[in-house]
């Protein structure tokens, strides 16, 4: 037992054996995506998110650059990492639903990762629009999503036509400026 009162070394050993793992995918020249995924589900692990939350984490900002769209991809774990290591982002929230129209959905996402929260709202959209003919959720209370198209292909693998739209401070000049 540490100091602290924990178990002795299961939390650094995980740690160095990711850091390893990293260090030695760095070192070549191609990475399969399935190796790459892995490497983000574990640092989103190692972040303070549940397995199966660091693997939805890891599909979602993978999405992004494995179809050529780094911005929205894997560039952004430093961001999602910082804010769950300093709380900004909630590695355990209590996600609260309301609606008032049986088709329509406002998830509260208490401050959790925008990539673990949106792919809930959508997949609450396909429910409802399979129920209903029309699904939308908003979700608040959130941070970065990833790319819209992960969430938009997600529905269209179910048959159905999916928006996926969010706002932000501003950070960048938009395109053409």
């Amino acid at each position: 037992v540490s100091p602290q009162g924990g178990r002795s070394g299961t939390r650094s050993t995980a740690i160095v054996c990711a850091s390893a793992r990293l260090r030695e995918a760095a070192g070549r020249d191609r990475l399969s995506a399935a190796d790459f995924e892995g490497l983000l589900q574990d640092t989103f692990r190692h972040a303070g998110l549940s397995a199966a939350d660091a693997a939805i984490a890891a599909e979602v900002a993978a999405f992004g650059t494995l179809h050529g769209s780094d911005a929205h991809g894997a560039v952004q774990l430093p961001l999602y990492v910082t804010g769950l290591l300093d709380g900004t982002i909630k590695s355990s929230p209590k996600i609260t639903t309301a609606g008032n129209l049986p088709c329509c959905v406002v998830m509260d996402a208490d401050n959790a990762l925008g990539l673990v929260v949106s792919q809930h709202a959508i997949d609450a959209a396909i429910d409802l629009a399979k129920k209903l003919g029309l699904g939308a959720v908003a979700v608040r209370n959130s941070s970065h999503f990833g790319g819209a198209g992960y969430y938009a292909e997600r529905a269209a693998r179910q048959g159905l036509i999916g928006l996926a739209f969010t706002n932000a401070s501003p950070a960048i000049a938009p395109t053409g400026s």
